[in-house]
């Protein structure tokens, strides 16, 4: 399996470690726009610009970035209760990843920035989609041996 797997699957080990009677157990299952989302749904998944080769730090190793993105999702009768349906979530979530090593797969994690959105189908669905930059360091050439 590839480092960036085992930080993947890493994340929501953790983040269903402790979690809070208010948010939901993390998956892989991220929610697209026109499926109907029965209960409040938090996807980690690989973001935009996925793997990202650093400078070489020096031979055999190889700095790495990927972007891993957590999304919280639900449905609201009334759109005017977005922000304080989604806030225990994305605390979670904060919490979770503000002091943390992923147990050793990674070097450092830094929150890139947010993106929201909505779609009002049966009901309105918002979704809030956190973005954060995984360093870590691999064997050059070879995405399964962490350094």
């Amino acid at each position: 399996m590839s480092i960036r797997s085992q930080i993947r699957d890493q994340l929501i080990t953790e983040l269903n470690a402790t979690l809070p009677t208010d948010v939901p157990e993390a998956t892989k299952r991220r929610w697209v726009p026109g499926q109907r989302l029965p209960e409040p749904r938090l996807a980690v998944f690989f973001g935009p610009n996925e793997t990202v080769a650093a400078k070489p730090v020096g031979f055999p190793i190889q700095d790495r970035e990927l972007i891993i993105s957590v999304q919280a999702a639900l449905a609201l009768e009334d759109p005017a209760e977005s922000d304080d349906a989604l806030e225990p979530m994305l605390a979670h979530v904060s919490d979770v990843l503000s002091d943390t090593t992923l147990e050793g797969l990674v070097t450092r994690i830094e929150e890139i920035g947010t993106e929201w959105g909505g779609a009002q189908l049966d009901l309105f669905y918002v979704v809030a989609a956190v973005r954060f930059k995984m360093r870590y360091q691999t064997k050059i050439g070879d995405l399964s041996a962490k350094q």
